[in-house]
């Protein structure tokens, strides 16, 4: 969990696939670590999704929003 932490910090969007490529963990198993990043047991992280285009149509594209405390 803590390697797609730290490959989300700064802001961008991504999508499954691209973070797949940077972390080397497959799509379904991001999927579950996206959801249980948002759990207060797991940091209450706050991950926003958009629907976003490319050539092959529409796709989610997911962002980490760091919280200012």
């Amino acid at each position: 969990m803590q390697a797609v932490y730290l490959a989300m910090v700064g802001g961008d969007w991504f999508t499954l696939e691209e973070l797949s490529e940077r972390v080397g963990y497959p799509v379904a198993k991001l999927s579950v670590l996206l959801r249980w990043m948002q759990k207060p047991e797991y940091g209450a992280h706050n991950i926003i999704s958009r629907t976003g285009h490319d050539q092959d149509g529409p796709v989610r594209e997911y962002k980490l929003v760091e919280r200012l405390f």
